[in-house]
């Protein structure tokens, strides 16, 4: 839509404090601040061609502060504070380099695991701009070769927008607006009152923006709004989260997101800054412009009246909606909307199938005849009228279903949840865990354990529940040696899955003497590289992989290198 002026931003230091941590061109896969599973993207996500093995650069004098390994998350990461009182993070990297990528392997062989979270201390590891502290990779929960790019406050540990410290992306087009939603304010949950797509003969385009050319009228004195808006950067087809909106009312300012910075600790705000019904049923995310009570995250430096807007009057009031990305570009649009101050006051919630009312800002716990749900304080960001259900076990369970049946009501902290085991054999008590469906109605485990007569578990995710054991052990699988030799002269790679309640540790020796397996968790894969620890003649293999729930698997073979 249309590009019109934006306030340049003021920098924190001069922007030749911080280089880029790559030598190219920073295209995005993943702007700051893009809407996610659970919460706001932390950092920028750079793109290297689908390619690993590019250098990665130290952006100003520091020393490593972190280091973090891990199968999971970032993967491989590392952390450099910096003398200005900032953090730089590079996560899902291939490898370290040099003195660090020394230490770090003396360290795992000292502690005898790939996994490890280890802060060395400030003169252990010095590093001056333009180090190349490591290589692009794939590492962790990563999609595909990236460099994850973080700047944090080093106080607050609170990750801040890298453009703000001068540190470009490439972005050649304006935001648009896909579409417009206004809501009901009035209920206890806000509702979406009219929906309009942001294009058609309904438009007019014009040098300040696009004029919606019908008046809107609702049946409600109280009214919210919220966009489905996005950005465009290096093509106009491929779409990124936006940078900011901003709603004024009959010219005044009233309400404005921006994403600069947010606490680790909110940011699963992100689930009630969206609409999250509309997000579970259509997977699609609107930026809500009002807040919701238990929004606590800090990205709205202008908020009238919560966004909330009361009409006096039968009048038409206009409406400006502006989404922006950080360069400066923009889109607007203009909509004339008024009320005609009577008509419905919004759907109460049902309260004929309530099974207890769970308050926001109160520690509660539900129980049931075998089950018991706790809610700490915190928990949830607004009154839930709950709901409860049971249902007769399936084969393989070792309880009936627990169901709390509100699939679409977000968690800002975990949930506690408890199940009663009857009958169960003393042998299998240990193996216990809390067991529930995904999305495709496929069995999968929330995690837990027995303790004293029930199985509970912490979930963040409302849903049902149920009694499993898991009595299986891992599965083993080698993937590159046949008879007796290994096919690749870099590695050894074996295959190692759970079906239940995942793989939870490991232990691999070669003569008798502990080596480094690094495990990609999301490949389901673990792989020892020929290093100067390999022994040159016949290697004994003998790995031993543990569940979480004290199952093992033992692979032991003898192989010579090709």
């Amino acid at each position: 839509m249309l590009t019109c002026p934006f306030t340049t931003h003021a920098q924190p230091f001069s922007v030749d404090y911080f280089r880029s941590p790559m030598d190219t061109p920073i295209f995005l896969s993943a702007p700051f601040g893009s809407l996610r599973d659970n919460h706001f993207h932390s950092g920028m996500d750079i793109r290297t061609n689908e390619k690993t093995g590019l250098p990665i650069y130290a952006i100003a004098d520091g020393y490593v502060s972190r280091i973090k390994y891990a199968s999971v998350g970032y993967g491989k990461a590392i952390y450099i504070d910096h003398p200005n009182g900032y953090t730089s993070v590079y996560g899902h990297l291939e490898q370290a380099n040099g003195s660090i990528a020394t230490y770090i392997k003396s360290y795992q062989y000292e502690q005898e695991q790939f996994e490890f979270d280890h802060f060395p201390g400030r003169n252990r590891l010095p590093v001056k701009k333009g180090d190349t502290i490591g290589w692009s990779g794939n590492s962790g929960t990563s999609t595909g070769p990236h460099l994850h790019f973080e700047i944090r406050d080093t106080r607050t540990e609170e990750p801040m927008h890298p453009q703000l410290f001068g540190i470009p992306a490439v972005d050649l087009f304006a935001p648009a607006f896909k579409s417009v939603h206004l809501y009901n304010l009035k209920p206890n949950r806000p509702e979406i009152l009219l929906s309009i797509a942001a294009q058609g003969n309904k438009w007019l385009q014009t040098d300040s923006g696009y004029f919606y050319t019908d008046t809107l009228v609702v049946p409600v004195q109280t009214i919210g709004m919220a966009a489905d808006a996005i950005d465009f950067m290096d093509n106009n087809t491929r779409e990124y989260s936006i940078y900011g909106l901003e709603l004024k009312i009959d010219s005044k300012r009233y309400f404005e997101f921006k994403l600069n910075r947010f606490a680790f600790d909110d940011t699963r705000c992100v689930n009630v800054h969206i609409d999250y019904p509309v997000y579970k049923q259509q997977n699609v995310r609107y930026h809500k412009l009002f807040l919701d009570d238990g929004n606590v995250i800090s990205l709205y430096p202008f908020k009238r009246n919560r966004g909330r807007f009361v009409f006096k009057d039968t009048s038409p009031h206009l409406f400006q909606l502006t989404c922006r990305d950080f360069n400066g570009k923009s889109a607007t649009v203009y909509l004339y909307i008024k009320s005609t101050m009577q008509g419905p006051a919004g759907t109460a919630p049902n309260g004929s199938n309530m099974a207890a009312m769970i308050y926001p800002r109160k520690s509660q716990t539900f129980s049931a005849p075998g089950f018991k749900a706790e809610f700490a304080a915190a928990c949830l960001y607004d009154t839930l009228y709950l709901q409860y259900g049971k249902q007769i076990r399936q084969s393989g369970m070792l309880s009936d279903i627990h169901t709390l049946p509100h699939e679409w009501v977000p968690l800002h902290r975990s949930m506690g949840i408890a199940i009663q085991a009857d009958s169960v054999s003393d042998k299998l008590k240990t193996k216990l865990l809390i067991g529930t469906f995904n999305k495709s109605g496929s069995i999968r485990s929330a995690g837990g354990g027995f303790e004293n007569g029930w199985v509970s578990c912490k979930t963040n995710q409302f849903g049902s529940f149920f009694i499993l054991a898991d009595t299986i052990s891992p599965v083993i699988k080698p993937i590159n040696i046949a008879a007796g030799i290994v096919t690749d002269s870099l590695s050894i790679r074996i295959k190692v899955e759970d079906a239940l309640s995942g793989i939870c540790c490991y232990k691999g020796l070669i003569n008798g003497r502990w080596v480094l397996f690094e495990y990609d968790a999301k490949n389901d894969l673990l792989e020892y590289f020929f290093d100067e620890h390999t022994p040159e003649a016949k290697l004994d293999i003998d790995l031993t992989v543990w569940d979480k729930k004290g199952n093992s698997s033992t692979y032991k073979t003898s192989i010579k290198r090709k």
